[in-house]
């Protein structure tokens, strides 16, 4: 069934008015799942998404995004979530835009 509507899309995208989530490793949580479909997403193995949950993507994928397609992670968010980086990242802003910014 979801095959078949993958097929109609000719590009990223879609061509009817479904919502579709892809998960990817890391992001099959049932309680996603569960809230997902309740909120009248159907799940697609293909590029035809609205919604990409699970890894973070690599730096050229979300490039790649359509405008409606949106995911659960934004560039560069590793770099806020370690404490070393988040320090690291700090110190470089403050080095650029002086102490007071």
């Amino acid at each position: 069934d979801a095959k078949k509507d993958d097929e109609k899309v000719k590009k990223k995208g879609h061509t009817d008015s479904a919502l579709r989530y892809k998960l990817t490793s890391g992001g099959s949580y049932n309680c996603i799942r569960h809230a997902l479909k309740r909120s009248g997403f159907k799940q697609t193995k293909g590029e035809a998404f609205n919604l990409h949950w699970g890894r973070p993507l690599k730096f050229p994928e979300y490039g790649e995004l359509d405008v409606l397609q949106k995911t659960n992670h934004f560039p560069g968010a590793f770099l806020l979530g370690r404490k070393d980086n988040m320090a690291r990242a700090c110190a470089r802003f403050r080095r650029i835009f002086g102490p007071d910014a």
